[in-house]
């Protein structure tokens, strides 16, 4: 964020601006003249809040720690003078100014991490799809498979009637097995659905952005419905 320090003519009090906010703040009368309209700009890094504080003109004078300054990295904590008749900055309007400009902006959402999350919610859902298949199958399998152990049973040999005994129970344990991978199956479906509700959302509302894929999402919607937050993506 970029703020613009000077002096209101009107009522020589301190005036800010940012973006698209403009205010007056402190008592009538509290700055000196010899502060311009334009003075300085504060140049504040959102992510990191370093500040850097920059004088505008030539022709102005801004001190700090009563050194005379071009461009400066400060800490907000420093005695920041302006003009000839010296008159210090109010840290406190400065930081009311600030928080004020960050209430009036379009809120961001960056949502570029749903890119993951709907690749490895595709990817999971996939993977129980063909589990299913594979269970379907085996289960049609079966019924061929045992009336083949019957029909050995009732009119083959011995030996006929102990392999197919074998395949019988061999079929059985397997369907067994992969009816109880079935059930798991639906457990897992419903933990991966709830899982992704609730991480394939707007960061700031946790607003659910549907079963849209990650490429048609950020395709079709810059805006978040709910909150209104600006998508990055």
């Amino acid at each position: 964020m970029e703020i613009i320090i000077g002096r209101d003519d009107n009522t020589l009090q301190w005036h800010f601006k940012a973006d698209k906010t403009e205010q007056s703040l402190g008592q009538p009368r509290c700055v000196s003249p010899s502060v311009s309209r334009v003075h300085c700009r504060l140049t504040i890094d959102d992510q990191t809040a370093l500040m850097t504080l920059t004088n505008l003109n030539p022709a102005n004078v801004t001190r700090v720690n009563g050194m005379a300054i071009e461009s400066k990295v400060i800490m907000g904590t420093e005695n920041v003078e302006l003009g000839i008749d010296r008159t210090r900055l109010d840290w406190n309007l400065v930081g009311q100014f600030y928080r004020e400009v960050l209430q009036n902006r379009p809120k961001k959402a960056d949502i570029r991490h749903l890119q993951y999350v709907w690749q490895q919610h595709h990817a999971t859902t996939m993977k129980l799809n063909s589990d299913e298949r594979k269970f379907n199958a085996l289960s049609r399998g079966i019924p061929i498979l045992t009336i083949g152990s019957t029909f050995g049973a009732v009119f083959g040999g011995q030996k006929l009637l102990i392999l197919s005994i074998i395949a019988f129970v061999l079929s059985l344990i397997i369907f067994i097995k992969a009816l109880q991978d079935a059930s798991k199956t639906v457990r897992k479906r419903d933990e991966l659905n709830h899982r992704f509700m609730h991480d394939y959302t707007c960061p700031i509302c946790h607003r659910f952005f549907g079963n849209f894929p990650y490429d048609v999402l950020i395709q079709n919607t810059n805006k978040c419905t709910q909150c209104g937050a600006e998508l990055i993506k």
